[in-house]
């Protein structure tokens, strides 16, 4: 009973301690060094994952009143560890400090400061931009993702047009995503006064919307391939059309506790996508 208790608290903390979402940052970033065909660094991986974690952990710790509507459970999560919590977040900070100053230079340590101010701030000063702006907040969140192309450009000293076609690929999936998962916070957003996309256009115009986006995402890796700036690859990941396929179509149908799963399957994406292109590149060196 005691193991069960400790592993509840685990997957607790792996979830709703933003843990999980740092892995995805982790995940983008391995993707874009495999696209630049570059050896994976383990120190640039955990760079992404503490400066992901740094930003959503206080961003939570900011918007547990906002939360309560949408995820009681990570509030009260939060509200139960909350000293824990800010020691983690002190420790991470002192972490993410050593490593840049020890294994990175200072073009990296610059982006990193700049990267944990524009995730930091998003709670107090930007989220509100979302009731005057629609979509701020998925074009904000969208565009963060996207700058972990510069980070990993700086880290291996690459600026081409390489990294453009990453960074719009990645900008127009994680879109997809966030606008998606706002459909289930319909209810709070409008009483927020939030603009999102499922707020001012309703559910159905929404999946209409990122049905047709989900098709257009996929120009930047075809572009990249055909002009020789990714390899080819790059082209195993028009593989998640299908993917997000499933899920908005599947999402069309009003069944509560089957949105509650698929409301996860975009989150599992990005994890995929690095095991994709290095299972096919291993594969296509065998061949």
């Amino acid at each position: 009973m005691e193991i069960k208790n400790v592993l509840n608290s685990i997957g607790k903390e792996f979830i709703y301690g933003t843990h999980f979402t740092s892995l995805c940052i982790s995940a983008i970033v391995a993707t874009i060094i495999i696209l630049l065909n570059q050896s994976v660094s383990l120190t640039l991986l955990i760079i992404a994952y503490l400066l992901a974690f740094i930003s959503y952990r206080y961003n939570y710790h900011k918007g547990l009143r906002e939360d309560f509507l949408t995820n009681q459970g990570r509030v009260n999560y939060f509200k139960k560890y909350l000293k824990f919590s800010q020691i983690l977040i002190i420790t991470c900070v002192f972490l993410l400090a050593l490593i840049l100053i020890f294994y990175t230079n200072m073009k990296i340590i610059i982006f990193s400061i700049i990267f944990l101010v524009i995730g930091l701030f998003y709670t107090q000063r930007f989220k509100n931009l979302t009731k005057n702006v629609l979509g701020f907040k998925n074009l904000y969140i969208s565009a963060s993702f996207g700058l972990l192309t510069i980070l990993v450009g700086l880290y291996y000293s690459i600026f081409s047009w390489s990294i453009f076609f990453i960074f719009l690929f990645i900008f127009l999936r994680i879109f997809i995503n966030t606008v998606f998962c706002d459909i289930k916070d319909i209810e709070s957003d409008k009483k927020e006064g939030l603009k999102t996309f499922p707020v001012v256009f309703e559910k159905a115009k929404t999946l209409h919307f990122l049905h047709i986006l989900n098709l257009l995402s996929f120009l930047p890796i075809v572009i990249g391939v055909y002009l020789n700036f990714l390899p080819s690859i790059a082209l195993i990941l028009l593989s998640f059309y299908f993917y997000d396929f499933y899920y908005l179509k599947k999402s069309e149908h009003k069944n509560r506790k089957a949105d509650n799963f698929l409301y996860i399957i975009p989150d599992i994406e990005v994890l995929l996508w690095p095991i994709i292109l290095f299972s096919t590149k291993q594969i296509l060196l065998i061949i």
